[in-house]
């Protein structure tokens, strides 16, 4: 299950926590809840941090992964390891798009019709890949390289699975939102206003 929550406009910058990052664990948080898991209101004493950074509950057998851009917040909870990722469709200029496609990379983004949206969809499938793995860019962003893009990307040589979806976001802007998971991977996705 993913679980979506959209932040109000012109929120305050550059405080600490981030409005995005707290509202990840209180998605987080909801998501337990309604697990049956006596959670309390803060997170930090539960949350374990792998090698690279992958965040884990400790004492609680379920996996998670946050995700945010923009105005939009995503928590995907699991009873197996998963990755999410989200991101706002932006322009990728040509530097940028050869820093980060991996071989044949290049056709497949320039089949489809909005290069953009589809460098951005892919963009997130490695980073949600990444995020999977819990090895972050250490993976390297070229090597993690997929064959197919659309509701169920597949990365080339790969063993798991990834479902993704474009969202309409606030102020009529699109995202791209993709899972990754060891099984077979099915979007559902819950909207909580907090």
């Amino acid at each position: 299950m993913i679980y979506i929550a959209t932040l109000p406009p012109n929120l305050p910058k550059n405080t600490k926590p981030s409005p995005q990052h707290q509202t990840g664990l209180a998605l987080l948080r909801h998501a337990l809840i309604l697990r049956g898991y006596p959670i309390p209101q803060d997170l930090s004493p539960l949350l374990r941090f792998g090698l690279r950074g992958k965040p884990q509950l400790q004492g609680i057998p379920i996996h998670f992964n946050i995700s945010h851009a923009k105005r939009l917040v995503a928590c995907a909870v699991d009873p197996e390891p998963v990755g999410v990722d989200l991101e706002q469709v932006r322009c990728f200029s040509p530097a940028l798009a050869d820093r980060i496609l991996g071989p044949g990379e290049r056709e497949l983004i320039d089949s489809l019709a909005d290069r953009n949206s589809a460098l951005t969809q892919l963009w997130t499938a490695k980073e949600s890949y990444m995020k999977f793995t819990g090895l972050g860019l250490a993976q390297g962003i070229q090597e993690t390289a997929f064959c197919q893009l659309g509701p169920f990307p597949r990365l080339r040589g790969g063993n798991c699975h990834f479902a993704s979806t474009a969202l309409n976001g606030p102020d009529s802007q699109i995202y791209w939102l993709t899972l990754c998971r060891q099984g077979p991977s099915q979007l559902q996705l819950e909207y909580i206003n907090l």
